[in-house]
């Protein structure tokens, strides 16, 4: 069956996760970060459509079959390339990070920080209230 291309209500939606670089057509491209740490709490044993949906990822796209069938292929390119693949990515975006001070962002990109570190600071609160940290 052929996958029809997102609306433009839909990629609104999409783009406005942190964790969602782009939407092309019909496919979602995820940032390297969030590969990676999803990647990380599969090994310590969250169920992957939990982890999809603490990333604010929407019900309508996050279903059993697309959060494993996502990290089953991020995990066999982690695996293959030894990590190779997603480190560049994540080397390039942090060196474009890195590069500006806090006080050279723009008030939206400080705010988005702000919100990306309080939704990960609630997560980690989450999960050692589950006692997996």
């Amino acid at each position: 069956m052929k996958k029809l291309p997102f609306t433009t209500e839909q990629k609104k939606e999409l783009s406005q996760n942190k964790y969602i670089q782009k939407t092309i057509n019909c496919n979602i491209v995820f940032t390297p970060e969030f590969k990676l740490y999803a990647i990380r709490q599969q090994k310590l044993g969250c169920v992957s459509r939990l982890i999809f949906k603490e990333a604010g990822i929407p019900d309508w796209i996050n279903n059993i079959e697309y959060a494993r069938s996502c990290l089953k292929r991020w995990s066999n390119i982690y695996k293959k390339k030894q990590s190779f693949a997603l480190r560049k990515e994540i080397k390039k975006t942090s060196k474009r990070n890195k590069s500006k001070s806090l006080s050279q962002m723009s008030n939206s990109e400080l705010k988005a920080k702000i919100s990306y570190l309080e939704e990960e600071n609630n997560f980690l609160k989450k999960l050692k209230a589950l006692e997996i940290l």
